[in-house]
C-alpha cells in the first residue's frame, strides 16, 4: 500500500490548471499575439468556466480589474493594459471584448470563441 496525505485547506490550489487552447499557439491568425496575452485569454477561459455571469442575452462574461491582469501575469498595470489590448477586439485580435460598466467598477470582459470560423 502506498503511503499518502491528506490535501489540506490552502494545498488545493496545487491541483488548478489552466487550460490555453493549443490553437493559439498554431493558427495563423494568432501568430502575432504573445504568450502573455495566450496565457491570459487561457486565464480567462477558466474563470469563465468557474465563475461566469450572464448579460440579457445570455452571453457569459467574467469581470476583471487592470490590478488582477498584474497579478496574474505579475507585471505592471500598463504591461497588463497592453496584453489586454492585445486580445481586445477594437485594438487587437478580438479574442475578447471589454465592456464598461460605469466610474471606477472593472469593465465586463466577454470572453470570446478562439475557433470561430474553423468549424
Amino acid at each position: 500500500m502506498v503511503k499518502t496525505d491528506y490535501i489540506y485547506e490552502n494545498e488545493a490550489v496545487m491541483f488548478e490548471f489552466y487550460h490555453i487552447p493549443q490553437l493559439l499557439f498554431i493558427d495563423e491568425k494568432y501568430k502575432e499575439i504573445s504568450s502573455e496575452a495566450k496565457i491570459l485569454y487561457g486565464i480567462f477561459l477558466s474563470k469563465l468556466n468557474r465563475f461566469p455571469r450572464h448579460d440579457s442575452e445570455n452571453k457569459a462574461y467574467i469581470i476583471c480589474s487592470i490590478d488582477e491582469v498584474a497579478e496574474y501575469l505579475h507585471c505592471s498595470k500598463p504591461t497588463a493594459g497592453k496584453v489586454l489590448d492585445e486580445l481586445d477586439s477594437q485594438n487587437g485580435v478580438g479574442l475578447i471584448e471589454k465592456v464598461r460598466r460605469g466610474f471606477g467598477t472593472p469593465n465586463a470582459i466577454y470572453v470570446k470563441d478562439f475557433a470561430t470560423g474553423l468549424r
